[in-house]
């Protein structure tokens, strides 16, 4: 009997997390060969900026982690936009962004330069 009230307690907490946070829906991606700069938008809809946002963004390039950002607000309600230089990234290579929630789950997309 203890143990079922401390599941039911343990779930009760966990539920309301769950359900107010999300893993972010969509990035979207493009590389400047010419600007030497990666420009990212992170789809990640929310209502407080500074309660739920865009926690990390890890960026890899052919395999190899290259830089990890992270951030305490996320910049509108909608999506998180930045962008990174990131000079010199050969035609072919892949660019893999991975982005992460400060409350749960996260997103990651690769783009190959072209």
């Amino acid at each position: 009997m203890r143990t079922q009230r401390l599941f039911i307690v343990l779930m009760l907490m966990v539920i309301p997390v769950v359900l107010f946070a999300h893993a972010p829906k969509r990035i979207n991606a493009e590389y400047s060969a010419e600007e030497g700069k990666l420009s990212i938008k992170i789809e990640h809809p929310v209502k407080n900026v500074a309660d739920h946002y865009i926690e990390s963004v890890t960026i890899y390039i052919d395999g190899k982690e290259t830089e990890v950002i992270n951030y305490n607000v996320q910049t509108s309600l909608e999506e998180h936009v930045i962008e990174i230089e990131l000079p010199d990234i050969k035609k072919g290579s892949e660019i893999k962004i991975t982005a992460k929630c400060n409350k749960l789950g996260s997103k990651s997309e690769t783009i190959t330069v072209l």
